[in-house]
């Protein structure tokens, strides 16, 4: 089997297996201040007004370079790179955090998002 493949498999499977504690974290901030979301998750990358409501956007992107394999026509693969991703949106009301959203194929739990404490 193609080991490229097989890596390119385990690296989205993996993400994809820690979206529950990933939803933990960002549960945990319904109902927070907004000064306090960003005092803990840092500068957003951007934000935006829409309906009376603010969003407070959140990215992180990382492109892993999976190197090729062999050299002969049986069983080479090519080297490949794999873009990993994640967005997270909190929405704002009234100066506190009443919903999130995201969208990817790397949003799990890490340092880089803190839970509320």
């Amino acid at each position: 089997m193609n080991r490229c493949l097989v890596a390119a498999s385990v690296v989205v499977l993996a993400s994809c297996a820690t979206t529950t504690p990933y939803k933990d974290v960002l549960s945990s901030w319904s109902g927070a201040p907004e000064s306090e979301l960003v005092r803990d998750w840092g500068r957003p990358t951007r934000s935006y007004e829409a309906g009376g409501r603010a969003f407070i956007v959140y990215e992180r992107r990382l492109t892993l370079h999976l190197p090729g394999t062999g050299t002969g026509v049986m069983g080479a693969s090519p080297a490949m790179d794999v873009e990993m991703s994640c967005t997270t949106t909190f929405e704002v009301a009234g100066s506190k955090v009443i919903s999130w959203s995201y969208t990817g194929n790397d949003c799990g739990a890490r340092k880089s998002s803190p839970a509320r404490a």
